[in-house]
């Protein structure tokens, strides 16, 4: 399977794009990039180019069997270049120098994608991932939470580490059980009152005045701590299983 006769054809023209040897996976335990796996009908379905100085998309046109995609640790400033992979389930990005995502129209089955660590400031394009089940936008300059109305099976949201001053944008998001608002700008609880299914709620390291969580009913990991909205600072405040929130709440 290692010889280039065995190799298929798509993954060929990206080596010779490239110029990497992009070998096939192998189930042994052992984390390595440059990798691909394929199905019982030699389709390409898996693809990790991790960590290859990557700068512009080509090469994808014919991948149109892929489910997993890892281009994370490249160099890429747009993604351009994808939108044939109409089976993608996986997209992970992260690390790059990604300024937008337009062009990522067609890939509505995607479930998880991974968007950290890149240099986002609006949140645009996301409303064609109607299948989005994990999504993380962490470090990233975004100032406004938007573009999300239309992810109703969204159950992870990870959007700490970014500019946001205000929580809005949210009240579609009914099915969404994990997120993350750390290490942001906020300065008030707003707009999460229909996140009724909320599990685990992360607003630390914030400027907050901690009210509006009333409604949150089935949260069983609540993070507070390094909020100073109302010169009180928390510096823990966790609801871990050991407490409830009503509890949690008589104590502020």
């Amino acid at each position: 399977m290692n010889s280039i006769k065995n190799k298929p054809k798509e993954i060929l023209e990206l080596e010779r794009v490239y110029q990497i040897k992009i070998e096939p996976v192998r189930h042994d335990g052992c984390v390595r990039h440059n990798m691909y796996e394929v199905d019982s009908d030699g389709q390409v379905i898996e693809l990790d180019l991790c960590n290859n100085g990557i700068t512009k998309v080509k090469g994808f046109d014919g991948f149109t069997s892929l489910q997993t995609l890892n281009l994370s640790c490249n160099r890429l400033t747009d993604v351009s270049g994808l939108n044939n992979l109409i089976h993608l389930k996986d997209l992970r990005l992260s690390r790059n120098r990604i300024t937008d995502i337009a062009g990522l129209n067609n890939l509505t089955k995607v479930r998880r994608f991974d968007i950290s660590h890149n240099r986002l400031s609006e949140m645009k394009n996301f409303e064609n991932f109607i299948d989005l089940e994990i999504l993380n936008v962490s470090y990233n300059r975004i100032k406004e939470i938007k573009g999300l109305y239309e992810l109703v099976d969204l159950g992870r949201l990870d959007l700490s580490y970014n500019r946001l001053t205000e929580i809005k944008g949210l009240d579609t998001l009914v099915n969404l059980e994990s997120l993350d608002l750390s290490f942001n700008h906020l300065r008030e609880i707003k707009g999460l009152e229909h996140l009724v299914n909320l599990l685990s709620l992360d607003l630390s390291d914030n400027r907050l005045i901690i009210k509006g969580l009333e409604k949150l009913v089935n949260l069983e990991s609540l993070n507070l701590s390094d909020n100073r909205g109302d010169d009180t600072e928390f510096d823990t405040c966790l609801l871990d299983g050991s407490k409830n929130l009503e509890e949690i709440l008589d104590t502020l």
